[in-house]
């Protein structure tokens, strides 16, 4: 069994920008359009060489214009999928956030405050007094457990 990856906190989480991953995986996404201009740039110029030159020395550039336009055109799969998963990454990272804007809202209607922090407290507004444990004589109150478990709008 592997071992979890990393925990993403409620502060992280609240401030990351997507904006930022999906504009990251963009730049890779170009990375992949340079790349291949460029290794079309060297096939062409292997092309020139091959009907300008020959011998030895120019068998051997030949070949590194070649080995330099493999290693280019392997790039581009591998920058395509980069922007893919910082795209999906940034898709999912605004779901998250859905989620915890939609978690944080339904604690504060029930009497529950989460700061920037993660840290959370009762919202002193909503929590009764200890003073007030009784209404009336005798009728205990209902407890502060069923208060909580209730939406108070």
């Amino acid at each position: 069994m592997s071992a979890p990856g990393p925990v993403v906190g409620y502060a992280q989480l609240s401030t990351v920008d997507p904006a930022a991953w999906r504009a990251t995986g963009s730049t890779w996404a170009s990375l992949a359009g340079v790349a291949e201009r460029r290794a079309g740039e060297l096939t062409d110029s292997g092309t020139a060489l091959r009907t300008g030159w020959s011998g030895s020395a120019a068998g051997s550039a030949g070949a590194r214009l070649t080995g330099l336009r493999e290693e280019l055109a392997a790039l581009v799969p591998a920058a395509i999928e980069t922007d893919q998963v910082l795209a999906e990454f940034a898709a999912r990272l605004v779901a998250a956030r859905a989620r915890l804007t939609a978690a944080v809202t339904l604690a504060a209607t029930t009497g529950v405050l989460i700061d920037r922090r993660g840290g959370v407290r009762a919202d002193p507004a909503r929590v009764p007094s200890a003073g007030a444990a009784l209404v009336g004589r005798g009728s205990p109150r209902p407890s502060v457990a069923g208060w909580w478990c209730t939406s108070r709008s």
